[in-house]
């Protein structure tokens, strides 16, 4: 890519991240992209163009096709991982309901296990969207969740829901 054609806020996909950011200037020979409210440097071979329309119409679509699952009633918060589950409900008495009274900590090692192997079992899947269903709590599951998914080179964006209790996970297409 030519650097020299960008503009300061031209969106740019980190390719071997897949991340999305804006360009920000460069600096010692790399380019500055800002994802989120975090500046990262990279390799101008590692970088590809974005379509701004492009992108508004996926995460439009995929919007549009969660909300239309919901509103259809295929959404099931419990536990099982069959191809037809949209979602996953991490409190801890939807997951298992004899660990409510164990230690903070083995229950939020529980939810983060069972939320590995959603977001697993989901890219393995190809599903184009998920949500996650932390809860508002102390935030600490959720502050774990959003920083695993901030880097995960399958997710394209991720988003708040449900007023704050709930994540929705779009993920990459390619």
């Amino acid at each position: 890519m030519d650097v020299s054609d960008l503009w300061i806020g031209d969106l740019l996909r980190v390719k071997s991240t897949g991340k999305i950011g804006k360009f920000d200037g460069t600096e010692n020979g790399q380019v500055r992209i800002k994802i989120n409210e975090e500046i990262i440097l990279v390799d101008h071979n590692d970088l590809k163009a974005v379509d701004e329309a492009k992108l508004a119409a996926t995460l439009n679509a995929h919007q549009e096709a969660f909300k239309e699952r919901t509103r259809m009633d295929k959404l099931n918060f419990g536990i099982s991982y069959n191809s037809e589950q949209y979602s996953i409900d991490l409190h801890i008495e939807k997951l298992n309901p004899s660990l409510e009274s164990n230690r903070p900590e083995r229950i939020f090692d529980f939810q983060m296990k069972a939320f590995d192997s959603y977001l697993r079992r989901s890219i393995k899947e190809k599903k184009t969207s998920i949500k996650v269903i932390h809860g508002k709590g102390t935030g600490v599951l959720k502050a774990e969740i959003m920083s695993i998914l901030k880097y995960h080179p399958n997710v394209l964006q991720s988003f708040e829901t449900n007023d704050g209790g709930a994540i929705e996970i779009i993920f990459t297409t390619v």
